[in-house]
Formats: C-alpha cells, structure tokens, sequence
C-alpha cells in the first residue's frame, strides 16, 4: 500500500532502468529523489517528472566515492527525513578477459555494483525501522545467478548484489521492512546498444541480427524493456508481489 508521504531515492536515474523507474514512481505520487553521477540527466528527469505535477529532487553523486556518497545521504536525509523506498538501480555493466581485468576496473565495478547499495542501505534503514516499514529494491543481473566469459568482475558484483539483499531480507523483515532483487537477462538500454554495435563490429551482421541474437538468449526470446523493471519495482512496493518472492527473474 502506498502512502502519500512516501519517497524514493533511485540511483542511476539520469537514464534507461533508472529513469523509468523514477517515471513510473512518480506517476504514482511517489516523491522522487534521484541520484546518478551526470547532472545534466539528471535535471531532465526531474523536470519531466515536475513538468507531470510530480515531484523530484536531483543530486549528483559519484557512486564509486564512498565520501561523495556520505554527502549525499546526509543531505538527503537532512532534507527529507525518512525515505521509505530505497532502489539501488545504478550499475556497470563492462566485461574483460581476466588477464585484462586491471585492479582498477575490479575495484569500480565492485564498488558501483555492491559497495554504493551497502552504503545507502545502512544510512537509510534506521530511518525505516523507525516508521516500521520500507522496501529495498537492488536491481541486480540474471548475472547474479549464472557466470558468463569474460565477465569475472560483473557477475562477481551482482553475485554480491544478491547475496546482501538475501542477508538483508532475513535481517529486516521482521522491522516491516521488505528487500528485493530483481535478476533482469538483456534489458534495452544504452549498455545493451553499446554491446550490440560491438557485436555488428566484430561479426558484420546487422544490427536487428545481432539484436536478435541477444534476444534470443531471453527465455521470453524478446529484449526486455526498462518499463517491464519499472512496473515490477511498483508490483514489490505496493506488494502486488508476495513477500516470499525476495529473488525475482526476469527474462
């Protein structure tokens, strides 16, 4: 059930899963707080969001900075108080041999995928096990399940992912507050493009073929769009979707 005070941070906003969700909750009445790294996005989404009669606030935040991310939840919740709904969307999504796989690269991927979800989840719980009630939704991979080549630090990460949102599901739930991963397989997005055209590059096919092909990896043999995730965000929070249900695929 949703409440008129309810508010939602999402991060990775600016753009494909993020921006659908933020949409989507916003036609709802929720309040949006949306994060992501690129301001410019950012200011777009908010204003479609307002140009709605919805509401939203934009802030900038590099989630691979563990101060920049501090700063941001103490602002958040130095303006907001109690966030209700918390959805860790923001992710990379690169893949390396892995004797290509540098430090760096490892230690990015580690910290956008699982570190930033840890961090904004440990600063906005106290607030929900106060009003006895909260929903974290953690938008993982069918990665967090399977292991493909050349994708050691990705499917790391969302093997992460999962992992500390069944670890959070049994912690909090008796709080009133449910935590849920959502496990998508090939969504229509900017990264989806960028390794379709990579694909047309190596291989010369066009792009519908080389679309195809990654559709077809789908069980339902299509590209999931950024509105199927949104729609199921909704169905957790107005719990459309049994509370049993703490890993949700989606292919």
């Amino acid at each position: 059930m949703l409440l008129p005070t309810d508010t939602a941070l999402i991060t990775g906003a600016g753009r494909g899963i993020g921006k659908a969700i933020a949409l989507h909750l916003a036609s709802r009445g929720i309040t949006t707080l949306l994060v992501s790294r690129s301001k410019d996005e950012l200011h777009q989404v908010r204003d479609e969001i307002i140009a709605g009669n919805g509401k939203a606030f934009a802030y900038t935040c590099d989630l691979t900075d563990r101060d920049s991310i501090q700063l941001v939840t103490e602002r958040l919740l130095d303006e907001h108080r109690t966030i209700s709904i918390l959805v860790n969307n923001a992710g990379m999504a690169k893949s390396f041999k892995i004797e290509e796989t540098s430090t760096e690269f490892w230690d990015q991927m580690l910290a956008t995928n699982v570190t930033a979800p840890f961090l904004f989840a440990r600063a906005l719980v106290p607030g929900m096990k106060e009003a006895k009630r909260g929903f974290i939704v953690n938008i993982a991979s069918t990665a967090a399940l399977y292991g493909f080549s050349y994708g050691s630090a990705y499917c790391a990460s969302k093997h992460a992912l999962l992992g500390l949102s069944l670890a959070l599901e049994h912690e909090l739930k008796r709080f009133g507050i449910r935590v849920a991963a959502i496990m998508p397989g090939f969504v229509k997005t900017d990264v989806l493009m960028h390794s379709i055209e990579n694909i047309v590059k190596r291989t010369g096919r066009s792009l519908a073929e080389a679309e195809a092909e990654l559709a077809s990896l789908n069980r339902s043999g299509r590209i999931i769009e950024p509105q199927d995730i949104a729609a199921l965000v909704l169905d957790i929070i107005t719990e459309k979707i049994p509370a049993e249900r703490s890993e949700i695929e989606i292919q």
